[in-house]
């Protein structure tokens, strides 16, 4: 069976176990998750049926008699009157921690974790779901996995998990966007991109060695679009996970009108950036030559 996804490139590192806080720190740092901790059965946002019960695991392995265990801990929500939501949060949160694609066990990820930290009693990994917004039709839940096999420091990643509650499944980007609307999503990221650089004072030789890449690991939130690189895509492990955000005002025309928050409005607009507003003129101009989708 081959090694889950967070184990990988991580035995050759030494050091200390992190603490479980600042690993949730560490991943959550680019962004504010909204905490329903002072009620846990009501989350906030305009989802009102969405009813949540925290679940909280802390898993060793059973052959381990001792009070230094390698240790895997889960943290999600459970759903009690959306079952579907329930299997599809739990399939992702599984497929965060495989190595495989078509691997989508949790109870598979925690048996080779275990296989490969034997004898490592401070190995330890950490899968967690938290609410990032939830609001007409859409749940948006960012999926955090940690891993610690020894050496300086672990390695976090974060995915971001969109569902529609119409068509009770996980939905890509390719299912949010219009015909055209990729090309134009790609101009948004890379001026966002941009921005960041010059806020950070990186200039050319950066850009170089870390190179802009395109990435479908986005957060369809009610009041913007958040894009999150892992470690080491865009920017060194030190600068961490690095979160672009684009506004509504050039995301009109971008995604399908069903995908965006009701009250946004998706009538034509004139976008911030000119490379954006070119090729969504060109795409728009395209589309309406073959027909709408």
């Amino acid at each position: 069976m081959r090694a889950p996804f967070l184990l990988i490139a991580l035995l050759a590192l030494a050091g200390c176990q992190p603490k479980l806080s600042e690993v949730a720190q560490s991943n959550l740092r680019a962004f504010k998750v909204a905490d329903p901790s002072s009620n846990p059965n009501s989350l906030p946002g305009k989802l009102e049926s969405l009813k949540s019960v925290p679940v909280s695991r802390h898993i060793t392995p059973q052959d381990c008699k001792t009070d230094a265990c390698p240790s895997v801990d889960l943290s999600y929500y459970r759903f009690p009157n959306r079952p579907p939501l329930n299997e599809a949060l739990l399939k992702a949160l599984g497929k965060l921690g495989n190595a495989s694609e078509t691997n989508d066990s949790l109870s598979d990820f925690v048996d080779t974790f275990f296989k490969h930290a034997k004898d490592h009693p401070d190995y330890n990994a950490q899968l967690s779901a938290n609410m990032l917004d939830h609001y007409d039709h859409t749940v948006v839940i960012a999926l955090n996995g940690y891993a610690f096999t020894g050496g300086a420091h672990g390695n976090a990643q974060l995915r971001y998990f969109n569902y529609d509650t119409r068509l009770k499944r996980e939905v890509t980007l390719d299912d949010m966007l219009t015909k055209g609307g990729r090309e134009t999503l790609i101009a948004l990221e890379k001026n966002a991109h941009q921005r960041w650089l010059d806020a950070q004072n990186l200039g050319d030789e950066f850009k170089e060695k870390w190179p802009f890449t395109p990435t479908d690991n986005v957060a369809l939130l009610s009041d913007r679009l958040l894009v999150t690189y892992q470690t080491y895509e865009i920017a060194p492990y030190a600068m961490g996970q690095i979160t672009l955000s684009i506004d509504y005002d050039d995301l009109s025309g971008v995604f399908k009108p069903s995908f965006l928050p009701e009250d946004t409005d998706d009538q034509d607009v004139e976008f911030k950036d000119p490379e954006a507003q070119r090729i969504h003129e060109a795409s728009q101009k395209l589309s309406s030559q073959r027909g709408r989708p």
